[in-house]
């Protein structure tokens, strides 16, 4: 009998019971590569990694042997299911929680050895009625007690939480006019082309804004950063917070250079020490900024231009850990200050404005 479409896009979970985990009613049984064809993938998941590293290859080898991979871990965004004798026909969607390297693995066998897809088999464990955030909460969990899931993973799950992040989420994947596009990774593994993880890229973009909240100097733990740069959105407003970042970096790309470069470590200015002392400059100064918007004029630019940006010793500091950031921010202000008149000096912002929306100029020497 031929299969109606509900049972095509269905997922069968084979030999299956219903059974209760921490109070909660779960399902568990088998799936064959008809089913694992079904499966979804949520927009919280890491990236698949085939032939990426050790773990990846060891998955392949296993799959090629035979052996009997560890269950996976699925989310029914519903609760309708149809039994079909022993089996269980999960109707709503179902994606993958825990277990998608696995599953890529698998698919990838099957393709790679048709005539032996028919005996592939996985188990599974099946939640009820969750939601894109249900799962991702669960993901976070389960890939932060084993394999350390990266910042930038973790950054990126928060968007939909997160007008900031969302917002840098947008700009490195969206805008093709943005500098940055498609040069910021938020996987778990930088790709070609990708100049910035993107826990560094928020760092700078909260660097930049770091006079404008409580607290905006002291950006410690990726946890930590959505929390404070949605607090500087609410300071000076999410587009204005957005055209800022547009500007910074369109004034790296404009004066270095961004958009052509193909390799990270031959740049400079892509270096993350480097790219936070330039904003840690552009925020503790009120010479770039008119309100709350960042202004960066040609005459800045083309001093900033002729930055020694070869040289060693920068190259060296731009390369270091945070140490090194001091000497290099001073390095950086005295090609500013180079050759002007005290008096035309940068403008520091007084310390106790800072995240109270003030402005002030410390008097000069007369």
């Amino acid at each position: 009998m031929a299969k109606s479409d509900r049972e095509m896009n269905s997922v069968r979970l084979q030999s299956s019971r219903l059974d209760e985990k921490n109070g909660e009613i779960v399902a568990h049984g088998w799936l064959d590569m008809e089913a694992i064809q079904n499966l979804r993938v949520g927009d919280y998941q890491r990236e698949i990694m085939e032939n990426r590293g050790g773990k990846v290859s060891s998955l392949r080898r296993g799959v090629e042997a035979g052996a009997r991979l560890p269950d996976i871990m699925l989310g029914m965004r519903g609760e309708k299911y149809t039994s079909r004798g022993d089996d269980m026909l999960l109707e709503n969607d179902v994606y993958i929680i825990d277990g998608l390297q696995r599953i890529s693995a698998l698919r990838k066998f099957a393709t790679d050895f048709p005539d032996k897809a028919a005996s592939i088999r996985i188990g599974a464990e099946v939640r009820f009625s969750t939601t894109r955030d249900s799962e991702n909460d669960l993901f976070t969990v389960l890939n932060l007690q084993r394999k350390a899931m990266a910042p930038s993973v973790i950054l990126r799950n928060k968007r939909n939480h997160h007008h900031s992040v969302a917002t840098l989420y947008g700009l490195t994947m969206h805008d093709r006019n943005f500098a940055l596009n498609a040069k910021v990774c938020w996987d778990q593994q930088m790709h070609r082309g990708e100049l910035l993880t993107a826990l560094l890229f928020g760092k700078i973009c909260m660097t930049l804004h770091r006079h404008t909240t409580t607290g905006g100097r002291h950006i410690t733990a990726g946890g930590d950063l959505p929390v404070t740069m949605d607090r500087a959105v609410a300071a000076v407003g999410l587009q204005t917070f957005r055209n800022n970042i547009n500007v910074l970096f369109e004034a790296v790309d404009e004066i270095w250079g961004l958009r052509g470069i193909k390799y990270q470590d031959r740049a400079t200015q892509t270096k993350g020490n480097f790219l936070i002392q330039f904003a840690g400059i552009l925020s503790d100064h009120e010479d770039f900024w008119d309100g709350n918007k960042l202004v960066i004029d040609g005459d800045m630019k083309r001093k900033l231009k002729s930055f020694p940006m070869q040289d060693p010793t920068i190259i060296r500091l731009a390369g270091a850990g945070a140490t090194a950031g001091e000497l290099l921010r001073r390095h950086i202000i005295d090609h500013i200050n180079k050759n002007k008149q005290t008096s035309r000096h940068l403008v520091l912002r007084r310390m106790e404005y800072y995240g109270k929306g003030k402005t002030g100029r410390v008097k000069k020497a007369s």
